[in-house]
C-alpha cells in the first residue's frame, strides 16, 4: 500500500474526501507519528515483527551499525551467541559491545539481529513498509491523531490506546514464529 492510498482511506474515515480540513502533508505527518508509535510498542514488546538480520564485516574488530538500528536482539559469530558487555570493558572472545553507532567484537564477521525503526515517509508515492497485519492499526491510529487535533477527550484516548496495545501484543505474539528460521536461539 502507498502512503497516498492510506491517505485516501484516512480521509474517508475523517469525512474529508474534498481535502478541506487536512492537507496531505499533515496526514503524512500523522501517518509517520502513528507508525513510530507502533514501532516503539512492538520493540517494547520484543516482537520479532521488527527484527532484522545484518551480516557485518568487521575491520579492526569494529563495524558501523545499520542506519535503521534501534537496539540489538542478538549477535552471533562463528555459530556462537555473543555476550554484550559495557563499552568500558575489555573485549574478550565471545563478547561484543555497542557504542555510538558502532559494534565491536573479536571476529571477522558477525550476524547482528536487531530491532529496527520503520522509515519516515515524505510523499504520497512512498510505499508503506509496515507488515500488512498492522495496516488497520496504522490507519486507525492515524485517524485518531488527526482527530486529536480537534481534541479527543483524554479518557477516550487512553482507552483507545489500551485497546491498540492489546491488538499489537496479539500481533506481536504471532510474529514470534517468523524469526525462528533465522535465529533458532532464545535470548
Amino acid at each position: 500500500m502507498t502512503v497516498g492510498e492510506l491517505i485516501t482511506a484516512v480521509r474517508y474515515d475523517l469525512n474529508d474526501t474534498q481535502k478541506i480540513e487536512y492537507s496531505d502533508a499533515e496526514l503524512i505527518e500523522y501517518i509517520n507519528r502513528a507508525q513510530e508509535w507502533i514501532n516503539q510498542e512492538l520493540i517494547e514488546l520484543g516482537s520479532h515483527l521488527v527484527v532484522k538480520k545484518a551480516s557485518l564485516e568487521l575491520t579492526n574488530s569494529t563495524a558501523p551499525l545499520p542506519a535503521d538500528f534501534v537496539k540489538e536482539y542478538a549477535v552471533v559469530a562463528r555459530g556462537n551467541v555473543l555476550e554484550s558487555i559495557p563499552p568500558s570493558d575489555a573485549l574478550r572472545d565471545y563478547t561484543y559491545k555497542i557504542y555510538g553507532s558502532r559494534i565491536e567484537a573479536k571476529a571477522d564477521t558477525v550476524d547482528l539481529y536487531y530491532f529496527y525503526a520503520f522509515p519516515k515517509y515524505a510523499s504520497a508515492n512512498d510505499v508503506i513498509v509496515l507488515p500488512d497485519v498492522l495496516m488497520n492499526i496504522l490507519k486507525y491510529l492515524t485517524v485518531l491523531l488527526a482527530k486529536n487535533r480537534i481534541e479527543v477527550p483524554a479518557k477516550l484516548e487512553a482507552s483507545l490506546i489500551q485497546d491498540l496495545r492489546k491488538k499489537l501484543q496479539s500481533y506481536a505474539e504471532l510474529g514470534l514464529t517468523s524469526i525462528s528460521a533465522v535465529a533458532p536461539f532464545r535470548i
